[in-house]
């Protein structure tokens, strides 16, 4: 009995994990952080520029915009994944902001085909510390 009582609510957990799919939810951060020019369509812009064949691994952040208020970065970077190349990365960012997200948010891999998150997924977040040491705003070395 303790066995079942135990599995049903990771079961639940689990279905509500992978049912999520494409969304704009991230840290707090991402919703209370003052409206400077913050925002998702200049990552757009920067991953726009990124080499096409460059290969970006898995929690590996691919560009940043710097933010002074809260001393982090607005990142992108894949993860659940092995990877991605730049140009699967160009193509998943703009999933995101198709889908109306301003700041932070995930796009499963294999989207729109697949909206399930356990493929792994590219995804825009909070980070305290960034790739351009923190202060830049750019693509990653």
């Amino acid at each position: 009995m303790q066995i079942k009582n135990f599995l049903l609510p990771v079961a639940i957990l689990a279905s509500t994990i992978a049912a999520e799919g494409i969304n704009c939810h991230g840290s707090s951060n991402c919703d209370t952080a003052p409206d400077n020019g913050l925002s998702l369509s200049t990552l757009v812009d920067i991953v726009n520029g990124i080499d096409d064949n460059r290969w970006y691994n898995d929690g590996e952040q691919i560009a940043c915009e710097w933010a002074d208020f809260f001393s982090g970065a607005l990142c992108v970077f894949w993860q659940g994944s092995n990877g991605n190349t730049g140009r699967e990365t160009k193509s998943y960012i703009h999933a995101l902001a198709d889908h109306g997200c301003k700041r932070c948010g995930s796009v499963p891999y294999g989207f729109p085909g697949s909206n399930d998150i356990r493929n792994g997924m590219l995804t825009v977040n909070w980070a305290t510390h960034d790739c351009l040491g923190n202060g830049g705003t750019g693509a990653c070395p």
